[in-house]
């Protein structure tokens, strides 16, 4: 399937969700989540014809954990849909000592000490989607499926020596430069275990084959890119309109991206705890 179809096909689905609708739509459920993660991966930046080194995140740089905070918003379309918006920063704090020279966007690394700076505004995505009640089961049990798009600004920032004589100096790389929207599918379920609380499972994927970014470094920027996000958890509402949740979760993130000028790719996996609270307005 052509690539910019894949993308506007949630598009529309969306829109569509967004119509007026018959039925009265529902409140809004404004939720605020933490959640503190382990992460894996590594991170991979050439210029021009100095490839770069592939630097382990918890090996070369020290990230052992990753800390995130995640605004939601979710309101009621008609009888059988809901709009899902999101919003969330990850901070990937960490140090080590590089025990060999590397070569990250052009700059010489010398050994030496070294940290990852990417804050929560440096690693920041949005996500918008439709969930569509697909079918109940059992005494209250409900299953979902979902389309929309996700957009991800990853701005990777370190401190490290830079060699004398290096052919650069920056230690950072803009990830965000060549991002695209990418289409994401999803299923969802939830079951009512009696006394106010609920289990819900969630799984979304998506992934963009090699697409012409529509910008140039060098020449033409193609990228692909791969999303993964899975949840499992309890929620527990405590008043009329307060819920509380508790989840683990499992994610990944993947983008490549080549041109004449760049090469660059990185590989984020993080696993851990989230907590939750949300109100209904």
């Amino acid at each position: 399937m052509n690539a910019r179809l894949l993308c506007a096909l949630p598009t529309a689905v969306l829109a569509a969700a967004m119509a007026p609708c018959g039925a009265r739509a529902d409140a809004w459920h404004v939720g605020f989540a933490t959640e503190a993660g382990s992460p894996s991966g590594y991170v991979q930046v050439r210029e021009n014809r100095i490839d770069g080194t592939p630097l382990d995140l918890r090996g070369d740089l020290g990230v052992t954990r990753s800390n995130t905070v995640r605004i939601r918003a979710t309101r009621g379309l008609g009888h059988r849909g809901q709009l899902h918006l999101w919003l969330s920063g990850t901070q990937l704090p960490g140090s080590a000592t590089l025990r060999r020279t590397a070569y990250f966007n052009g700059a010489t690394l010398a050994p030496g000490p070294v940290s990852s700076e990417t804050g929560y505004t440096d690693y920041l995505r949005f996500q918008a989607s439709y969930w569509y009640k697909l079918a109940g089961f059992g005494h209250g049990g409900r299953i979902w499926l979902s389309g929309g798009l996700t957009f991800v600004s990853l701005n990777f920032r370190m401190r490290a020596p830079v060699a004398a004589g290096s052919a650069g100096r920056e230690t950072k790389e803009d990830f965000n430069t060549q991002e695209l929207p990418v289409p994401l599918f999803g299923i969802h379920v939830t079951y009512p275990a009696g006394s106010g609380l609920t289990v819900f499972a969630d799984f979304t994927g998506g992934h963009l084959p090699w697409t012409n970014s529509l910008r140039r470094e060098g020449g033409m920027v193609q990228v692909t890119q791969t999303n993964r996000d899975a949840d499992l958890g309890l929620r527990y509402r405590f008043a009329r309109t307060w819920t509380a949740g508790l989840y683990v979760f499992d994610r990944r993130y993947m983008q490549n991206e080549r041109s004449a000028e760049d090469g660059n790719y990185v590989h984020i996996d993080r696993d851990g705890i989230g907590l939750e609270f949300a109100d209904r307005f």
